[in-house]
């Protein structure tokens, strides 16, 4: 009656005294999702009251609080479709079968004639024909997109289990020329654009055209948004971000013009390695994180400006080389690009060096030559294989260096401006291993003398010195420092002369004389 709800729990509560019959009715929910079988459920109804007996009349089991209840499905069902795709400009039969399609064959008797209505997506069909019971046939309407559902009402009943999909845009022809900094107007044809402008993008590579306009099923317009690279995909997209969402490629791609390097501040380098700014057009509107090349060595570091614009740190290198530059993947001509020319490869033509000094550890040398920098540039200098302790540009044909200590005679001397290494054949010879004393003044001729050598050229760190007395080798040599050994002697006689060799290189002699008779030379 008028009071009768239903609370949140199901519960069917009226008023007190009310003593007119109840009627409870069921409305099961359902979605249109259609199932060919009918369903059976069971409803169980108690009710209690704290007065009055209460009678459930169900039939012949007025006691029995169960009911059962069987739903059958009246909505029409759509089991598959002829074909699932059409062109979008539609125009197309296809047919649908299933089942609850009704008969509207009214040839037959009483028979009254059955509302049909298709939809594709949310658009009619453009006309419906009834076949049979099973079948029903629908002229696809123009439309875009894929998984469009299928919606069949037969006599108000509905059902919406099965969908379709308009061919995706194919692409065939692009016409469009544009700068990095965008603004390039193109054409695109093909088919499958739509009757009408559904919003779609078309992309060069990750970028939408700005804006991308409708024109007919088969041409849109785009305006090229600004961006750089070369062979770029080219794609269109219907419906983004929608469960209709379609695209399609192009055959053929698209590259902004490529950059082009028209000119660099500094066209030669006199010393140190420079930092030069190059000028030209298509580098970016933004930052794209290019990579400048000098011939085929990229720049130590490059720094985009702008889009006419970027510094460049000179890598090593020799020669007469083309500047050039990569932006994503568009290149500039090297062809056609300004040249930067290194130092002249140097060449050392000699050596002079500052005369030894006892007491003095590191020694000075003068390299000289040509073609080491009109400006202070960078040097190294290796003795031997081994760096020297500093290196110094004095000018475009001299440079000096202070050498590591070492030891040896006719050690090739390195010298590189930058990473180009001199040509010429120079060499250093280090200060000869001298004796100037030995202790004891004389050895037993026995041998196993015990002699304790100063002198100089001995070398600053253990080089295996060798030391003679005579034509003999001493049984051991110790090397103490530059400037002192120890060497145990073998036998002997006479006078003879000491001599010690470090690395490859023997000094002079210097007197010595073992105990007992000497040949005497006389004189008249």
């Amino acid at each position: 009656n008028g009071s009768g709800v239903f609370a949140p729990e199901g519960h069917l509560v009226w008023d007190h005294g009310d003593v007119a019959n109840k009627v409870l009715l069921i409305r099961p929910i359902h979605d249109h999702m259609w199932k060919p079988a009918a369903t059976t459920f069971e409803i169980e109804l108690s009710v209690f009251d704290g007065e009055h007996m209460v009678h459930l009349s169900r039939g012949t089991h007025p006691t029995e609080p169960r009911y059962k209840v069987q739903l059958f499905n009246h909505d029409p069902g759509i089991l598959r479709i002829s074909r699932g795709n059409a062109p979008t400009l539609g125009g197309v039969a296809v047919t649908l079968l299933g089942e609850g399609f009704l008969n509207n064959d009214l040839s037959i008797l009483g028979n009254t004639a059955k509302s049909y209505a298709i939809s594709v997506g949310a658009t009619a069909c453009s006309s419906t024909q009834w076949l049979a019971e099973t079948a029903i046939r629908c002229v696809v309407p123009p439309g875009t997109g894929s998984a469009h559902a299928i919606s069949l009402t037969v006599n108000g009943n509905w059902s919406s289990n099965a969908t379709f999909t308009f061919d995706a845009p194919v692409m065939d022809s692009l016409l469009l020329y544009s700068g990095t900094s965008g603004g390039g107007h193109g054409m695109l044809g093909g088919r499958n654009f739509g009757t009408v402008d559904v919003g779609a993008e078309v992309l060069l590579g990750d970028t939408a055209c700005q804006p991308t306009l409708w024109v007919s099923a088969s041409s849109m317009s785009c305006v090229a948004a600004p961006g750089v690279g070369g062979n770029l995909p080219v794609s269109m997209v219907l419906h983004r971000n929608t469960s209709q969402e379609q695209s399609g490629v192009a055959p053929t791609r698209f590259s902004y013009r490529r950059p082009v390097v028209s000119s660099t501040s500094l066209r030669a380098q006199t010393g140190t390695l420079p930092i030069i700014t190059v000028r030209g057009a298509n580098f970016g509107l933004q930052d794209y994180m290019p990579t400048a090349r000098v011939g085929v060595t990229a720049c130590k570091a490059t720094a985009w400006t702008s889009d006419t614009e970027f510094a460049c740190v000179v890598p090593p290198g020799t020669g007469d080389q083309p500047v050039s530059i990569s932006v994503e993947n568009g290149a500039s001509n090297p062809a056609v690009a300004p040249r930067f020319r290194y130092l002249d490869p140097p060449v050392t033509v000699a050596i002079a060096a500052v005369p030894w000094q006892d007491g003095v550890v590191n020694r000075s040398i003068t390299i000289t030559g040509r073609n080491y920098g009109t400006t202070p540039t960078q040097v190294s200098v290796a003795i031997g294989g081994t760096q020297a302790l500093s290196s110094a540009w004095v000018s475009s044909t001299a440079v000096v260096a202070t050498i590591s200590p070492g030891a040896g005679e006719s050690k090739d001397v390195r010298l590189a401006v930058y990473a180009q290494s001199a040509s010429g054949q120079t060499s250093f010879t280090y200060r000869a291993p001298t004796v100037t004393t030995a202790l004891p003044a004389e050895a037993s001729p026995d041998g196993n003398t015990t002699l304790t050598l100063s002198g100089y050229g001995f070398g600053m760190a253990d080089y295996s010195p060798v030391t003679s007395v005579g034509m003999t080798s001493c049984k051991s040599t110790v090397w103490t420092s530059d400037s002192a050994l120890q060497c145990v002697t073998a036998a002997g006689t006479g006078v003879v002369d000491i001599r010690v060799q470090v690395d490859n290189q023997q000094g002079p002699g210097t007197e010595y004389a073992y105990l007992g008779p000497r040949e005497l030379s006389l004189v008249p």
